[in-house]
């Protein structure tokens, strides 16, 4: 892939997906090379939300900022880390959707369900 697809395909992100790709993704290093890490949102109480790092991917090093970047996007493609509201159109963590296709804010708007 050339570097000018690289940067359509990042450009392509909604502003949206680049608030949850910042927030919720992060790279870390170790001996074995690049680990792409997804927060992953549990609900302990209704108000109490415990987060926790999970290894979405890893790459060799070295690793170039392109392949990073790269990786962390298609982090946001991975069903066991997030999805996409029905409602709203919008990519959420799994762990702030009322159900399988319908976001907890949504759910709130649109069904009146209280969290």
């Amino acid at each position: 892939m050339s570097p000018t697809t690289r940067r359509r395909k990042a450009s392509a992100l909604s502003d949206t997906d680049r608030d949850v790709l910042q927030t919720m993704t992060r790279v870390q290093q170790d001996a074995g090379g690049v680990v792409i890490e997804v927060a992953v949102i549990e609900w302990a109480q209704t108000h109490q939300m415990d987060l926790s790092w999970q290894a979405a991917s890893r790459l060799p090093l070295p690793a170039d900022p392109a392949q990073i970047e790269a990786a962390r996007q298609g982090a946001l493609r991975l069903r066991r880390f997030f999805a996409v509201c029905r409602s709203c159109g919008m990519r959420h963590a799994k762990g702030h959707m009322h159900s399988a296709s319908l976001c907890m804010g949504c759910a709130e708007k649109a069904h009146h369900i209280l969290y």
